[in-house]
C-alpha cells in the first residue's frame, strides 16, 4: 500500500476539519501505519499546504474556509454524536452561572488518549455515543455532582435545570453513562434518590447501596 497517497487522498476527501492522529491510529486504517512513517507523511503533508499544525499530535486539514479553532473543535469532537461541552461552558449555556473560565471542558469518544489538551480546550475522553439522551443524562449527573462546586449559581434557574432533568430513563441508559464516566458514589446514590422522589423507577439506587 501506498501510505502517502492514501493518506493524502483521504485529507483531500475531508477538507476544513481536524485530524486528531491519537484517535485516527487507534479506530482508522491508519493504525496499519508505522508511527514513524505515519508522521514523517504528515510533516511532508505540512510542506505541502494541506495540513496546517495545530497542537501536539493534531492537524488541521485546509481548504476553502479559513482555520477557526473554536469551529474546528467543536465540529470534530462535539458535533454529530461525538461530545459535549461540561464545565463553565455547560453551566453558561444553561444559564446557571454566568461566571467564565479560561478552560472550556470536553467530553468526547474522539480521541485515543485519556486527556488532550487543544489550546484553552481541555479533552477528556468518553466512549459513549453522545445521543440527546445521553446528553441530557450527563448534563443532569454532572449538575448533582457540581452543585457546591458552581461559582456564582443561580440556585433557582439550577434548580428548575435539574428538574426537568429527571426523566424517566432506562437502567440501559443509565448504566451506560455511568460505565463511561466516572461519577462518585454518593452523586450516583443522590441522582437516584431524586428520580425517585419525582415518581421515576430505576434500580441505581439498589444496585448502589448493594455495592
Amino acid at each position: 500500500m501506498n501510505y502517502t497517497k492514501t493518506i493524502r487522498e483521504f485529507c483531500l476527501k475531508n477538507r476544513n476539519t481536524l485530524f486528531d492522529v491519537s484517535y485516527m491510529t487507534a479506530d482508522y486504517f491508519f493504525s496499519m501505519v508505522p508511527y514513524k512513517t505515519l508522521l514523517r507523511i504528515l510533516n511532508r503533508l505540512v510542506e505541502e499546504k494541506i495540513l496546517l499544525p495545530v497542537s501536539k499530535g493534531v492537524y488541521y486539514i485546509q481548504g476553502d474556509k479559513p482555520f477557526d479553532l473554536d469551529k474546528a473543535v467543536k465540529k470534530y469532537y462535539v458535533d454529530d454524536g461525538h461530545g459535549m461541552f461540561v464545565g463553565y461552558r455547560m453551566y453558561n449555556d444553561l444559564l446557571i452561572s454566568d461566571h467564565t473560565s479560561d478552560t472550556v471542558e470536553i467530553y468526547t469518544n474522539r480521541i485515543g488518549t485519556a486527556h488532550k489538551s487543544i489550546g484553552n480546550y481541555h479533552l477528556t475522553r468518553v466512549n459513549i455515543v453522545f445521543d440527546d439522551h445521553a446528553k441530557k443524562l450527563i448534563q443532569t449527573i454532572e449538575l448533582t455532582e457540581q452543585l457546591q462546586r458552581i461559582i456564582d449559581i443561580d440556585y433557582i434557574r439550577y434548580y428548575n435545570v435539574r428538574q426537568k432533568g429527571i426523566c424517566n430513563y432506562t437502567d440501559y441508559d443509565i448504566n451506560r453513562v455511568i460505565g463511561a464516566v466516572q461519577y462518585q458514589r454518593s452523586t450516583l446514590v443522590t441522582f437516584a434518590e431524586l428520580m425517585e422522589k419525582a415518581g421515576f423507577s430505576t434500580q441505581l439506587l439498589s444496585n448502589r447501596k448493594g455495592a
